[in-house]
């Protein structure tokens, strides 16, 4: 009971992720950008970053609300054509016609992370 319990904060603050074919369609119709985070099993920073940032619930709430999120696991997946990315965990950012508007390499505390959010909404 209590490794149910102590889920729960997890469910209720963590992004809902879509596949990257997915969320190219959802975002041509809801017309939001596309939010990759591209991740591995084997990066520290990247563990760190989905423990912390990514499980604000201001930050989680935000990227609901503007973006499509997809998660890419370079240790399991592959990367999509025309995606490109030097380290992990990297974040990019696509209009909804695909274009790339941003691309942010790194690990990023919730305040930082939450004005470059911003900042691409605009």
């Amino acid at each position: 009971m209590k490794k149910i319990l102590l889920m729960i904060p997890l469910i209720m603050f963590g992004i809902d992720y879509y596949s990257y074919k997915d969320a190219v369609k959802k975002a041509k119709e809801l017309h939001k950008p596309v939010m990759i985070e591209i991740t591995s099993s084997r990066c520290h920073y990247c563990k760190w970053m989905e423990s912390t940032t990514l499980q604000d619930k201001e930050v989680v709430s935000f990227i609901q609300k503007n973006f499509i999120p997809v998660r890419i696991d370079v240790s399991k997946e592959e990367i999509p054509k025309g995606i490109e990315y030097s380290m992990t965990p990297t974040f990019i950012f696509m209009d909804p016609k695909g274009r790339i508007i941003k691309k942010i390499p790194g690990a990023w505390k919730k305040e930082d992370f939450f004005k470059i959010l911003k900042e691409v909404k605009e």
